[in-house]
Formats: C-alpha cells, structure tokens, sequence
C-alpha cells in the first residue's frame, strides 16, 4: 500500500494523515529534517473523534478545564473553527463519563504524562530513519512547559531519548527570542528562548560554507597577535596565530563558523495555524543540513514554513499534516497565495513570501533558476481539489 499524496507539483509534496503511517507507507530518500513538533501539553489540534456512545452528547464532561474557562476574558484560541485550541496533558478523558464514548486521537502533545509524550516522538523519527542517507541531519524545534511552577524538561528529555534510540546528537541550539510573549509570572525570569536539536545518522553532511559568519575584528586582532607556543619550541616565538595549521583559510580571511546561539524574532502569518516558526530559523537549519538539490522532510509541516524556505533554497520538500485544513494552508501558502489575502483582495502572500530578493542566489552551487516558475505540473488530491473549489473566491 502506498500514501497518496494530497498535493505535488514535482519538488513539494505533502501527504495528509499520521506520519509514521507515511513513513511506512512510502518509499523516500531524505537528505535533511527539519521540524517543529507540537509541544507537550500545550495546545489541542482539534483532529480527535469520539467512537460510539450517544450522538446527541456533547462529552463535555470529559474534557479538562483550561486557564480561559476560569476567566472572564476570551481566548483567541477557543475559536471552534480551523484553530488550534489552549490545552493541557490528557485534555480529554479516554472514556465520556456520560455516554461511555471512546476517544480516537492521533495527534501527539496531549498525553496524560511526559514520558508517553517522548515515547510517540521518538517513534516518529525511528520510522523516518529507514528514508534518511547517511548523511543526513534532523533539526528539531522544541519548547518546554510548566505544571505545577515546574519545567517539564520535555526538550532534554527527548534529545537524551533519541541519543538512546541510536540517533548522534550533535547540537543544540539556542534560539533566543527579541520578541517574547509576555508573562506575568514575578517568582522567576521570563522564558525567551526555545531549543534546536540537530542529530546525525552517520557521517553528517554540514554546509560550512553556506553558514558561516563574518569574524569581529577584536576576534581578528587576537589572531594576528603574537602569542606563547609549546615547550618544545622553547617559549615565545613572535608567530602570528593565524599563520598555524589550527586555523582553516577561511578563518585566515575573517570568517568563523556559525554559532549555537541564534537570535531570531517569531514570525505570525495568514491562516489557520497559530504556532508557526520562523523562516530565518528553518534557513539556518536548511544551509547547515541540507545540500542545494536536496530533500527536506518536514513531518510536522503545519502552516508549510519548511516548504517554503526550501523553494528559496533550491531544496525540495516532503511535508506530512495530520489536519486538512492545515494541509490546505500550506499548499495555499507555498503555491504563493493566501485564502485571507485573497479575499481581502489584498496583495498576493506569492509576491510577499517570494519576491526575487529573497531567492538565496549566493549560496554555494545555487543560482536561483526555476524556483518561480508556476508552469510545472501539479497535481492533488480530489480532497485538495474539492477544497480549493470551496474556499477559493477566484
């Protein structure tokens, strides 16, 4: 049996259901993952069903409160249309306490406990691995929680879980926010950043070149400075440091590699989806881990950040969404244009996400071509298709 795709058009392709159920359904070859997977504990998707019982029920007895049902202001998030909702772990019970109905929920972040949380996550990446080159990189956006005033550690968790699960883990990365959301909490510093981890399979691909950065020239001045050697060069010899084997050339011509700590501002866009990540941060990872022509795999594509940053990058992208209405955002999205936008009769988001400075021309082995084109062959799904019929005004 083989997945069928919701839309492709040749370099993006996107399959709507449960990843691992792609995964296995599938035959890829991956270069790079890149991708933000719900947090735990933080916000339902709307995608469970409730099996049997009554009908006419409406299982509220079986749902857990959240912080807006004790409060007089409303939430933005309980709209009970396309978006995503405020949550807790084990939002609903397994079971409607009134009617007997069984709860039938794919999505992952909503496990009564952390560890059930880490244990489907890690799964997924154990199904994609079968599809991954050995040198291939997978770059993981993660957040933590709090309950009870104490951190979940769920990132930790999950990267020393991968460890154990075979995977190399390289890097992590921090992705420090300008722009937090505000919180008032007054016993501890408010949370700014989130974590990337990058693990390996093998023997890594890594873009040096496409990611390094300009050196400061403090940190060029330290190199040039005369400096003390080993013993057996009988004290200070008055070399410059940048003449020694242990600097590269292109350390040598002022540039360095690209460090751990990246400050990046969120980023919000038009549609459905409220938790996006932002497109500087998909681009670092995508120089550093895929190379140009390459395959990018995103199993939690969302609102299609990765496809879209892939496409500036000469990349192609296979993304995996478990809710149609996020699948339709992205395509929408990656195709350049916008359900909101359009209506609005406002400038098309092809022109804003896409506009030809924005076409990474300067990396390495990349030189832009056909990445505008609109004349390649697409093809979607007949859910796609009745879709667009729907929603589009055009």
């Amino acid at each position: 049996m083989s997945a069928t795709p919701y839309y492709t058009d040749g370099r993006f392709t996107l399959y709507q259901g449960d990843n691992a159920r792609v995964f296995a359904e599938t035959q890829l070859e991956i270069d790079c993952i890149v991708t933000s997977p719900p947090y735990y504990g933080l916000r339902d998707y709307g995608t469970g069903m409730w099996e049997g019982g009554d009908e006419g029920c409406t299982h509220d007895a079986a749902r857990k409160r959240t912080r807006y049902d004790y409060s007089l202001a409303s939430s933005p998030l309980q709209n009970p249309g396309r978006t995503g909702t405020d949550a807790q772990p084990a939002m609903f019970a397994e079971r409607c306490p009134e009617c007997g109905a069984t709860r039938v929920d794919d999505q992952i972040g909503l496990e009564a406990v952390v560890d059930d949380y880490i244990d489907k996550l890690v799964a997924v990446f154990l199904a994609a691995r079968p599809h991954l080159k050995p040198s291939a990189t997978i770059w993981v956006n993660l957040g933590d929680k709090y309950i009870d005033k104490e951190l979940t550690g769920a990132p930790w968790l999950f990267a020393f879980a991968m460890k154990k699960a075979g995977f190399n883990l390289l890097l992590d990365v921090i992705w420090s926010k300008p722009n937090p959301q505000p919180t008032s909490q007054k016993h501890r510093p408010s949370v700014a950043h989130e974590y990337v981890f990058m693990f390996g399979v093998g023997q890594n691909y890594y873009g040096y070149d496409a990611v390094k950065e300009r050196m400061a020239s403090t940190s060029m001045n330290r190199m040039k400075s005369p400096r003390f050697v080993d013993r057996d060069n009988k004290g200070f010899s008055g070399v410059y440091a940048v003449q020694t084997a242990e600097f590269s050339e292109a350390e040598k011509q002022g540039w360095r590699n690209m460090r751990s700590v990246w400050e990046i501002a969120t980023e919000s866009v038009p549609g459905t989806h409220y938790a996006v990540f932002p497109k500087e941060l998909v681009r670092k990872c995508l120089l550093a881990g895929c190379p140009v022509g390459g395959t990018v795999c995103d199993p939690f594509i969302g609102s299609g950040t990765t496809a879209v940053v892939a496409r500036t990058l000469g990349c192609k992208c296979i993304g995996m969404e478990l809710k149609p209405e996020y699948c339709y955002d992205a395509m929408r999205r990656y195709q350049g244009r916008s359900l909101a936008l359009e209506e609005g009769g406002q400038l098309s988001l092809y022109e804003e996400e896409f506009p030809e400075t924005s076409v990474d021309t300067k990396r390495p082995g990349f030189d832009g071509r056909d990445q505008h084109s609109e004349s390649r062959d697409t093809s979607a799904s007949p859910t796609a298709l009745q879709e667009l019929a729907l929603y589009s005004p055009l």
